[in-house]
């Protein structure tokens, strides 16, 4: 009768904050308390039956109770005979966000309890990978995410440090704001391929809400975007907190949720298109209105020659200038003073101009700087 070896990544996969310290050693935090300090040790014997053994440091957790804790049988952490017994090898599936571990294959479910429906790869701005969210559902409907990164030149479990964590789809997206496209923002790599089929460029940080970090938005500095809020509160209150990040660097941000379902996808299932997206009345009470981005998208208007420019030089340092390039290549040889301190002196011609009937696209011409900059400086001298 073939013996089988137990498989760790069946215990890692379902463990958080996983590190791997040596040949089948690991360190998680425990399941069984509140650990802020991984010292849940997983051992995998690399002689004799490859037993598996757990012993928690902090709250001196056994293998039943952290087996009990994460959903699986205590027989997967033996030696099976490959008889298919009842235990089975995976257990009930219960996952505990994003593990960490081992190897490139992903958890394989228990039993054909927990099946992986997609897997989304994110990669640097080189288009190389960095990691990988994986979905999955169990038997009873529950989605699990897990996620993996990508180091010399294997993949393992884990997420990388926030740091290294980029937009998803991050090429496509710069090019987009090099373009001065419009770039949508939405909550989950789902929705970002739901838009993506509406021929738009869209993205998303991993991790869900909450997650958006501050390279997220270096990203998309001055840029036109349409954050797209999952309709529920924490939903709502993400996609508010990417727009007065995004704002805060000059981009002309407006958001919207589905006009049916929880988010884009539903709306879009349900025979509804990007014009039917409904505003978020929040974002428009503090900060910025569809009216404010059409205004910023104006084309009717060409004859912006008629304006006098405002040819006073930069204030960025070169390495700024520099910094800022690599997001947004080219970006000075459009808007010579994009990201400059404004003046007083400046702040003067813009109200001429605006009062004088200049449209954005004249303004942003005749004071070198980007639409949405405009537009964010029009509100803050009116103190909106």
């Amino acid at each position: 009768m073939v013996s089988t070896v137990p498989d760790p990544d069946e215990v890692l996969r379902r463990l958080n904050r996983v590190t791997q310290r040596g040949p089948g050693q690991w360190m998680a935090e425990c399941p069984c308390h509140d650990d802020r300090n991984p010292s849940l040790s997983i051992t995998q014997r690399e002689d004799g039956d490859g037993k598996i053994l757990v012993h928690c440091f902090g709250c001196d957790a056994g293998y039943r109770e952290v087996c009990e804790a994460i959903g699986i049988s205590t027989s997967q952490l033996f030696p099976g005979t490959g008889r298919g017994d009842s235990a089975g090898r995976g257990g009930s599936g219960g996952g505990r966000g994003s593990g960490g571990g081992r190897g490139s294959g992903g958890g394989r479910g228990s039993a054909g309890r927990r099946t992986q429906e997609a897997r989304y790869e994110y990669v640097n701005a080189a288009g190389e990978p960095v990691m990988r969210v994986l979905r999955y559902r169990d038997e009873d409907g529950t989605k699990a995410f897990l996620q993996m990164r990508y180091r010399d030149g294997e993949w393992e479990w884990g997420a990388p440090p926030p740091q290294d964590r980029p937009l998803y789809r991050l090429p496509e997206v710069l090019a987009q704001v090099a373009n001065r496209g419009t770039v949508y923002v939405v909550e989950g790599e789902k929705d970002v391929e739901t838009l993506e089929g509406l021929h738009a460029v869209a993205t998303t940080n991993s991790g869900g809400a909450g997650k958006w970090l501050p390279h997220h938005t270096e990203c998309l500095a001055g840029a036109t975007v349409v954050v797209i809020a999952d309709r529920d509160e924490v939903g709502v209150d993400h996609a508010l907190h990417v727009a007065r990040e995004l704002r805060s660097t000059g981009s002309a941000v407006e958001v919207l949720q589905p006009a049916i379902g929880k988010d884009v996808s539903d709306h879009v299932g349900a025979g509804r298109g990007r014009d039917e997206l409904e505003i978020v009345p929040g974002a428009v009470e503090d900060d910025f209105t569809k009216k404010d981005i059409q205004s910023a998208l104006r084309t009717e208007d060409d004859s912006v020659s008629k304006w006098v420019p405002f040819d006073k030089p930069s204030t960025l340092s070169e390495s700024a200038k520099t910094s800022i390039e690599r997001n947004l290549p080219d970006v000075f040889a459009s808007h010579p003073r994009a990201y400059s301190k404004w003046s007083p002196e400046e702040d003067a011609y813009l109200t001429e101009l605006q009062e004088a009937g200049a449209s954005i696209k004249e303004i942003s011409s005749a004071l070198h700087r980007r639409p949405g900059a405009i537009c964010s400086r029009i509100r803050k001298l009116k103190g909106e």
